[in-house]
C-alpha cells in the first residue's frame, strides 16, 4: 500500500493534482506493470479453467456446455469453477 494514501480529498483533486505535477506521463506511472499482470492473472485463470472444465466433462457427462442447449447440470458447473477459479487465482 502506498505510504501516503490520504493525499487528496477526492479523485478529482487527486486527477488534477497528477495533471498540474507530472503531466500526462504522471498518468502513465505503473501502467506496464499493471498490464503484465493483469495479463498474467487473467491467462493463469483462464488456463486454470480450462483444464478443470476438461477434466470434469472427461470424468462425467454432466458438462456438456459447447452443444447449442445448456443444461442445468453444466450450467451450474459452469459457474461453480468460474467462481472457484476466480477466488483461488485472484491476488490479495
Amino acid at each position: 500500500m502506498q505510504a501516503d494514501s490520504h493525499r487528496y480529498k477526492n479523485s478529482w483533486q487527486g486527477f488534477f493534482a497528477v495533471a498540474r505535477d507530472e503531466g500526462l506521463k504522471g498518468f502513465a506511472a505503473g501502467l506496464t506493470a499493471n498490464i503484465l499482470r493483469g495479463a498474467m492473472i487473467t491467462s493463469t485463470q483462464v488456463g486454470s479453467y480450462d483444464h478443470i472444465k476438461v477434466s470434469a466433462s472427461t470424468t462425467s457427462n454432466v458438462c456438456e456446455c459447447f452443444d447449442d442447449h445448456i443444461s442445468t447440470p453444466s450450467l451450474v458447473l459452469d459457474i461453480f469453477l468460474k467462481g472457484w477459479v476466480s477466488i483461488l487465482l485472484a491476488p490479495w
